[in-house]
């Protein structure tokens, strides 16, 4: 598995941690799924400030941290993004695989990861995969049930549907960033620029 190649749990599950005194409870544990764009939110609203970005899909977790259990709070899906994957280029021969002729490859995956409590579902709009993971009956994400689920599927795959349209109302685009030499040099040792 390349860095950040899949969307599935094993690469997208990491802690989330916050410690503010008299504000976070000291052992606090969340269980349910949420989102890195949603520290944004969190921190501001904890610290006493407005949202960093007004009409984005991240959300504020200070209702968690006041009560974990709050099904309105707890029960929220969390979607992650993989634009493209090595796995989905087409031409890749993985005998002489160079990470840098990607970028002239067809490697479009366009996927969309949705994680509640219970479930993972993942769809390639690029590949037309969907599929559904059962995370307590499967925590590896193994066994893909989305031929058994396809109630399931249909709803997962609207909601999935919504999540891309709102992303589309609300697209944003960054301009081009010049990078020092030193700053590029550290990137290239690390594999992330040639």
């Amino acid at each position: 598995m390349g860095h950040g190649e899949t969307l599935h749990t094993q690469a997208l599950q990491v802690p989330l941690i916050f410690r503010l005194p008299g504000r976070v409870p000291a052992g606090l544990r969340v269980s349910a799924p949420v989102g890195l764009s949603d520290v944004g939110p969190t921190v501001a609203s904890l610290v006493g400030m407005p949202p960093p970005f007004a009409n984005t899909p991240a959300r504020d977790l200070t209702p968690l941290l006041a009560n974990p259990l709050d099904p309105a709070a707890a029960d929220q899906p969390v979607f992650s993004e993989l634009s493209s994957s090595m796995g989905a280029c087409r031409g890749l021969d993985s005998a002489d695989f160079d990470i840098w002729a990607m970028a002239n490859m067809d490697c479009n995956y366009d996927g969309v990861a949705l994680r509640d409590e219970r479930y993972t579902y993942i769809e390639s709009a690029a590949t037309g995969a969907r599929q559904l993971f059962d995370r307590r009956a499967d925590p590896g994400e193994l066994r893909d049930i989305a031929a058994s689920q396809a109630d399931l599927v249909a709803a997962y795959h609207e909601a999935v549907n919504g999540y891309r349209k709102r992303n589309e109302e609300h697209e944003t685009h960054t301009a081009p960033t010049e990078i020092d030499p030193i700053t590029h040099e550290k990137l290239r040792a690390l594999g992330y620029m040639q």
